[in-house]
Formats: C-alpha cells, sequence, structure tokens
C-alpha cells in the first residue's frame, strides 16, 4: 500500500488537506523525511498540527480505503510510472520524463488540450 496516498487522503478527509500539504510536500521532498510507517506518521502529525491518533484511524478508514482503490485502478489503467503524469481527457499522457522536463511536458499538455477539443 502507498502511504502517501493514504496520508493525502486522509488529510483530506479530515478537512485540513490545503492547510497542511505544503508541509507535507517540505517534509518528503525538501527535507526528505521518510513518512512511510505509523510510528513515523504519527510523530509528523505532531509536527503540523494534526491529531495522531485521528490521522491513523482515518488513513485505516472506509472512506480513504475507497479512494486508494479508485487511484490505484485509475494508476493502473493509465499505465503511470512516476509523478507528476497528466492524462488530457482520458487519451493522452505526458510528463516531464517524457517530455524533457517541467516546462516542455506543461507546452506538451497545452497542444494534447488543444488537440482533445479538436477531436472530440
Amino acid at each position: 500500500m502507498c502511504r502517501s496516498r493514504s496520508l493525502y487522503f486522509a488529510l483530506e478527509a479530515m478537512g485540513v488537506g490545503s492547510e497542511v500539504h505544503r508541509k507535507v510536500f517540505d517534509a518528503v521532498h525538501g527535507q526528505r523525511l521518510r513518512i512511510d510507517n505509523d510510528g513515523a506518521i504519527g510523530a509528523f502529525a505532531g509536527v503540523i498540527g494534526v491529531d495522531k491518533t485521528r490521522l491513523v484511524d482515518e488513513m485505516k478508514g472506509f472512506t480513504v480505503g475507497s479512494k486508494l482503490n479508485v487511484a490505484n485502478k485509475t494508476f493502473a489503467s493509465y499505465q503511470v510510472n512516476g509523478v507528476p503524469t497528466l492524462a488530457i481527457n482520458g487519451r493522452f499522457l505526458t510528463s516531464p520524463e517524457m517530455a524533457g522536463g517541467e516546462e516542455a511536458a506543461l507546452r506538451v499538455a497545452e497542444a494534447l488540450i488543444r488537440k482533445a477539443k479538436t477531436t472530440r
């Protein structure tokens, strides 16, 4: 199970996702913290001001489980190998890796959006 997806959906379910998203992103990608087990998640919850017990419970709950199932099926159907990956109109994919960088991926996405609008 992908703990980062569970963490994301649990924070959203708690209604604090938008408040703490930047803190989580900075911790994982900036500070390279490993938030991949209940102990680390509980400790991190205190740092970001979230109730540890409720967060861990939410991560194991039905709502988060349902959202994880949908996300996993979507990843599999699009054959996503990494993030960020942009899917356009259910038909096209691009990513910085595929396009040769972040700016190029955005240019490709814009072109694919134009193409999708004209070939409905």
